[in-house]
This record gives C-alpha cells, sequence and structure tokens, in this order.
C-alpha cells in the first residue's frame, strides 16, 4: 500500500507517509503485541516490517544500513514501542484504587498515594486586588 502512494511525481510526500505508516503500522502494533508473548524471532521479524515501511516512506532502497536508518530517529524499535505502552499503562493503573491493588497483587511495587489536593482560600485583602475577567463573553 505504501509503495503504491509514494509516487516521487504525484504521490504523498515524505511526512505524509510516515504519518501513514504511524498509523497503519505502528498503531496496530501497540494496540495488539504488548499482550501476546512474542518470541525472539517474531520481535525480529516485526523490527524488519517497521524498518521496510520507515525506509519505504522515507523513499529510501531497502538495502539500506539499518544502522544509518536508526540514527535518523524518525522510528522506534518494537522494545522501545512496548515499554513506552507498559509505562503509559502502568501509570494510568496507579491513578485508581482498583489498578493498584492490581498492581500490588502482581507484585510490582506501588508507591503510597499522595493525599488529594485541598482548595486554599485567599484572604480578603488578596482577593481585592485579584481580577479575574467572566468567561462569558
Amino acid at each position: 500500500m505504501i509503495r503504491r502512494v509514494s509516487n516521487r511525481r504525484s504521490g504523498l510526500r515524505e511526512e505524509d507517509l510516515l504519518r501513514l505508516v504511524e498509523a497503519c503500522i505502528i498503531s496496530r502494533l501497540t494496540y495488539h503485541l504488548p499482550f501476546q508473548r512474542l518470541t525472539q524471532a517474531q520481535q525480529l521479524r516485526v523490527d524488519a516490517l517497521v524498518r521496510k515501511a520507515t525506509k519505504l516512506a522515507h523513499g529510501l532502497p531497502h538495502y539500506t544500513s539499518t544502522y544509518r536508518l536508526l540514527n535518523l530517529g524518525t522510528h522506534n524499535t518494537l522494545g522501545e514501542l512496548l515499554e513506552a505502552h507498559w509505562v503509559s499503562h502502568h501509570q494510568r493503573l496507579l491513578l485508581t484504587r482498583t489498578g493498584r491493588y492490581l498492581l500490588a497483587r502482581l507484585g510490582h511495587s506501588v508507591p503510597p498515594l499522595e493525599p488529594e489536593a485541598r482548595p486554599t482560600t485567599c484572604s480578603p485583602a488578596l482577593r481585592k486586588v485579584l481580577n479575574m475577567s467572566s468567561l462569558a463573553a
């Protein structure tokens, strides 16, 4: 699909092709793969798929050095994507009582919950100085 729409004369430009790779390939991988047990061979195959799609989006030949492509910094490896997904999932679970219970039950360290911030009152002298405009205009 990417090869079809990446014509140099009348196709999508590099920026749009990178967005297409992100939307069609990377988002699918980060949606499904964090919950699968992948073998090393499967992980390498997925990494190769991401590299091939990124090379196509950049308009680079398939024999471009992987080391140089990684130095560009325009894509992440599967390990980095899965780690980012796990960190965001972990942070989200820390926000609820049930999520914290699940993490503790699975053996993860759960820091103590911070007390909720309570609203403070302003002194009358400070209220006179502050000028709040109304939102409805």
